[in-house]
């Protein structure tokens, strides 16, 4: 494990880190500049930074410029929307919970790039037309770290562009009453999308029986016309919703149509009922050198990348960007335009594991996303891109 430098660091960020700009504080004690959420973003300007003290807010905030939202404690939110924002904007949010009941995350038409953190959103089918609990539509760029996403499909990208690492997605079970029919939902759906997983889980609805009526139970990805890369740590799955005793459907972990799957033989892949793992689409197997984040007290992020044992790996770290292919090392995340550096070069252990902690400068702005990627190379193969990961500075 290495320490990188906090001036080395501060020199690659700091060029995207905006200057400091006002911070509303929302407190439904009233201890704060507005009791509602809603009132603060409306009164925000690009930049600013919004802290909402732990509360119960029944209300679905609506975001269309570029904003830093933090949840101080536990903050419960009836839903929340992002959308229309412009493509030189960004937009953070971190620490919020979606309640079971209301609408979910809703990010649609943004050529700007938002990043979600730590996000716990839930969805269910008792509702007229059931919702997922992530929908990116029509957006240039997402980034989701950690965090979970259970609902009527755990999160749906249509025309998008998103990367997840160490999420949870978790589709809704299926259920059949006298009044009400609904088939149990894939954890993530995917239409015309480019979607790296890394690490984390996608595990399909469950398919019960209910009022003698078995449910099918539903794949843990589901993708049409989509790119889709999938890699992690020995802990990554993709698996089908289970069943109940005596239900004796059958489904695939994955279903594909006109389709691209890249998955790397580390994540675990179980299928219901079948040994049909992945169905249709075009799959490529092959080691995918992945990159998982998680933040650390003291403004701190470990790092850990997986690739096979003895390759040689340097760390890239700037600001997130849209993918760009860099033939033949593969597709960059991190913005070419802005200053962005290459540390921490060495080895990888072993068991295919290098991890390094990165300490963030004290005077850089809460809120400023980073993105880090590796450049690795392996024995027998060339140099080659990891997948993404991001993290916003947080105190």
């Amino acid at each position: 494990m290495q320490l990188v430098s906090r001036l080395t660091l501060a020199t690659v960020v700091i060029a995207g880190a905006l200057s400091a700009q006002r911070t509303w504080i929302v407190d439904p004690s009233g201890k704060g500049d507005f009791r509602k959420i809603q009132g603060a973003v409306d009164a925000a300007k690009h930049g600013d930074t919004v802290v909402v003290r732990a509360a119960d807010y029944q209300e679905v905030p609506s975001v269309s410029k570029g904003l830093y939202l933090f949840a101080e404690g536990k903050v419960t939110v009836s839903g929340m929307q992002i959308t229309n924002l412009a493509a030189d904007k960004t937009t953070v949010v971190k620490g919020f919970t979606s309640s079971l009941f209301g609408t979910g995350i809703v990010l649609r038409n943004n050529r700007g790039l938002v990043h979600l953190v730590d996000i716990d959103a839930s969805t269910t089918y008792l509702s007229w037309v059931p919702q997922p609990a992530l929908l990116i539509d029509s957006c240039d760029l997402v980034t989701v770290t950690g965090g979970r996403f259970d609902g009527f499909r755990g999160a749906l990208v249509l025309k998008s562009v998103a990367y997840f690492t160490n999420a949870t997605l978790v589709g809704t079970q299926g259920y059949c009453s006298f009044a009400l029919c609904v088939q149990a939902a894939p954890a993530l759906s995917a239409q015309e999308g480019r979607v790296v997983i890394s690490g984390g889980s996608c595990t399909g609805g469950y398919g019960a029986i209910t009022v003698m009526v078995p449910t099918q139970p539903a794949p843990g990805i589901k993708a049409r016309l989509s790119d889709i890369v999938l890699t992690g740590d020995p802990g990554t799955h993709v698996a089908a919703g289970g069943v109940a005793p005596g239900n004796t459907n059958s489904t695939p972990a994955i279903t594909l149509s006109s389709s691209r799957l890249t998955i790397d033989p580390v994540v675990a892949v179980v299928p219901t009922n079948t040994t049909t793992k992945i169905s249709g689409g075009t799959v490529t197997t092959r080691a995918v050198p992945a990159l998982l984040s998680s933040t650390l007290s003291g403004r701190r992020v470990q790092l850990d990348l997986f690739t096979k044992p003895g390759a040689v790996a340097g760390l890239l770290v700037g600001l997130p960007a849209r993918p760009l292919p860099v033939v033949p090392l593969g597709v960059l995340w991190v913005d070419p335009n802005q200053p962005w550096l290459l540390l921490d070069v060495g080895s990888v252990d072993a068991a295919g594991k290098r991890t390094t902690v990165v300490p963030f400068p004290a005077y850089l702005r809460r809120g400023q996303p980073v993105a880090f990627q590796s450049l690795t190379l392996a024995p027998g193969s060339g140099l080659e891109l990891s997948t993404p990961t991001s993290t916003v500075i947080d105190p």
